[in-house]
């Protein structure tokens, strides 16, 4: 008989709801795929709360409260921006250019357009060399992974991206991990757009080059295809994936953008494997609107990174049990995102790769 591999790929989805600790251990549901007459799974099924999760483009979305996600990203329900073909993105150009400039709408595909050409610099051709850093920091997340990966990982070794948008990271990461590549989000639009980047498809957008002038751009990926590449829809803070099931996890630009940063970092180490590689990108560009105050890293007398390097060290009150030894570390590594025509955004990121203890 064959043995089942111990985390299988696509990685088995568990319940965010029913996710609780008993006696010591973490107890889970693990979630059981919905399909009609045999068909490709159309959702999930919690067996012990009973909750049903939907999959959409066959993207599992998992979400802890499966009715706010639906209220919350209406608008990148209501219209899929990502197009095909060229006419039907200049038909979608018209459309975008007659919304509200403040609806959650506008902000949606302004949004997608700007990360997908951030993760594919190929396609932002009017910005010159400006975005060409973008590519420097994901060679340079591959090469410290190649340099510190080991054969204890073995040919099943996983990874997972948290925050993996359009999926830039993924594609990087996919040679690296024959075991497989996941991606989990928690906005909808990003994860489609960047399923079917993964599948090898051209992908046209709306993106906003002046005001409410939209013009059509083609998002494609820079390699061929990985059938190694999945998507899950879900929240970090209550992710809907095994313990302990990832040999890498990754979470660039990422751990300044969520609502609790240092629970969000444990359960980053929660769903590494000991031994495992951690990698941290940030450029601690705290946001009052996504991150209260109270829960910014930095203070009059510590830095964000201080409290970051302290924090996989076990010095942070809050995850006493870290233990990573960090393994390189990088300043400044530049990451840039179009906000139109006439304008870049330059970030600088504190690159971290940390082995789990």
């Amino acid at each position: 008989m064959t043995q089942e591999p111990e985390h299988p790929f696509p990685p088995r989805l568990v319940c965010p709801r029913c996710r609780k600790p008993e006696d010591g251990k973490l107890i889970v549901s693990l979630l059981e795929p919905v399909s009609e007459s045999g068909g490709a799974p159309i959702g999930d099924y919690c067996p012990l709360c009973r909750t049903s999760f939907e999959r959409v483009d066959h993207i599992p979305c998992v979400p802890y409260d499966p009715e706010y996600f639906r209220s919350s990203q209406a608008s990148a329900f209501a219209c899929d921006w990502a197009c095909p073909d060229l006419r039907g993105a200049q038909a979608a150009c018209r459309v975008a250019g007659q919304l509200d400039a403040g609806s959650q709408a506008f902000y949606e595909i302004t949004y997608l357009t700007q990360h997908a050409l951030a993760h594919f610099p190929g396609a932002a051709q009017p910005f010159g060399g400006e975005l060409d850093g973008n590519r420097i920091l994901l060679q340079t997340v591959v090469q410290w992974l190649q340099r510190h990966r080991d054969a204890a990982m073995g040919d099943r070794a996983q990874a997972l991206d948290a925050g993996c948008g359009p999926g830039a990271v993924l594609h990087a990461l996919a040679p690296l991990f024959p075991g497989g590549v996941a991606g989990m989000d928690w906005r909808i639009g990003v994860l489609r757009l960047a399923r079917r980047v993964a599948l090898g498809r051209e992908v046209f957008l709306p993106f906003c080059v002046e005001g409410r002038r939209f013009e059509p751009v083609r998002i494609a990926a820079p390699a061929p295809a990985s059938d190694a590449i999945c998507f899950v829809q879900g929240d970090i803070h209550a992710p809907p994936l095994e313990a302990e099931a990832f040999s890498v996890v990754s979470a660039l630009s990422f751990l300044d953008a969520v609502a609790d940063p240092i629970f969000a970092l444990g359960q980053l180490d929660a769903l590494l494997a000991p031994g495992g590689l951690l990698v941290i990108g940030t450029p601690y560009s705290w946001d009052p609107r996504v991150t209260d105050p109270k829960e910014w890293w930095s203070s009059s007398d510590q830095t964000s990174g201080e409290t970051l390097r302290s924090a996989l060290c076990g010095s942070h009150p809050v995850l006493p049990h870290l233990r990573y030894e960090i393994r390189e570390e990088a300043d400044r590594l530049p990451w840039a995102i179009p906000g139109h025509d006439r304008l870049v955004y330059r970030y600088f990121l504190d690159l971290i790769l940390a082995r789990k203890g």
